[in-house]
């Protein structure tokens, strides 16, 4: 499953995902952990990937040799396997980064946020959040 939070800059996006990942109910379904990603305008995948092979403890002979998003995407996804872990991409800015980055089993989910409706639509299919939260205070 992947879902999406959209929304202008500052409306809370981030803050709503923080909350979400630091829910009882949240920590208990995803009991194998949370994986966050900032990326931003200048996503570096690559840099993310290998921080993520180091939170899953991957041994070194596991991740030599690899230099491309699709080897570690490949490589994570294998050590990942069944576990539940809730992948959160924060601030998404190009489909292909937040593409490159799901890289969860069957078990897993995504949670994205982004400024860009469109790219929210892409990525999770339809299942978007849109906030309108400073908006809607500015009106009142």
């Amino acid at each position: 499953m992947i879902a999406a939070i959209t929304g202008l800059q500052g409306v809370g996006k981030t803050a709503l995902a923080v909350a979400l990942v630091h829910d009882p109910d949240m920590i208990d379904y995803f009991r194998d952990g949370i994986l966050w990603a900032n990326l931003g305008p200048e996503a570096n995948v690559i840099r993310e990937l290998h921080r993520w092979a180091s939170v899953l403890k991957l041994p070194e002979n596991q991740v030599e040799g690899l230099h491309t998003a699709e080897q570690w995407g490949r490589a994570l996804r294998q050590a990942i396997g069944g576990r539940r872990i809730l992948l959160v991409l924060d601030d998404i800015w190009q489909v292909d980064a937040a593409l490159a980055l799901q890289v969860g089993g069957p078990r897993c989910a995504s949670l994205i946020t982004t400024r860009s409706p469109s790219i929210a639509a892409r990525v999770a299919f339809g299942d978007v959040v849109p906030l309108l939260v400073n908006l809607l205070a500015s009106w009142l």
